[in-house]
């Protein structure tokens, strides 16, 4: 298994607990977030395909879609979405129906969301071909 990541935290916790391979993308860190941003980032991820595109998102809302605080970070998940087979957005139920500042992509742009508590009937309604996952009832 080949794991390429722009989050520092998770390339160590992977390097340390598990023998897969794990390319860290290049660029600036963002405090914040402990992920590698920016230009660098952005060029080497156009350079690589990939099965699954896994992430997380800073708000969705059912009209705007995904969106986040960072414009890089929009960007970087915008990429990874476009060169992935399949894309899986994790959504913790606190974020639906809100706005970041910066548009990732439309919810129908992704394969699969997972999320926790309860789902509204109108995000399954505006992304019919979108898979919805509650983790809630994964043992």
């Amino acid at each position: 298994l080949v794991i390429i990541t722009n989050g520092v935290l998770i390339a160590n916790e992977l390097a340390l607990k598990t023998k897969h391979h794990i390319t860290l993308v290049g660029g600036t860190i963002l405090p914040s977030t402990k992920s590698t941003l920016g230009s660098s980032a952005e060029e080497m991820l156009r350079n690589y395909h990939a099965d699954f595109a896994i992430m997380s998102t800073a708000a969705l809302d059912v009209n705007f879609g995904f969106s986040e605080q960072v414009e890089d970070q929009s960007r970087v998940k915008q990429i990874m979405i476009a060169n992935a087979n399949q894309s899986i957005v994790m959504v913790d139920h606190s974020k639906f129906d809100k706005i970041s500042l910066y548009r990732t992509c439309g919810l129908s742009d992704v394969d699969v969301v997972l999320y926790n508590g309860s789902l509204d009937p109108k995000y399954a309604k505006m992304a019919p071909d979108t898979t919805f996952c509650n983790v809630d009832s994964i043992h």
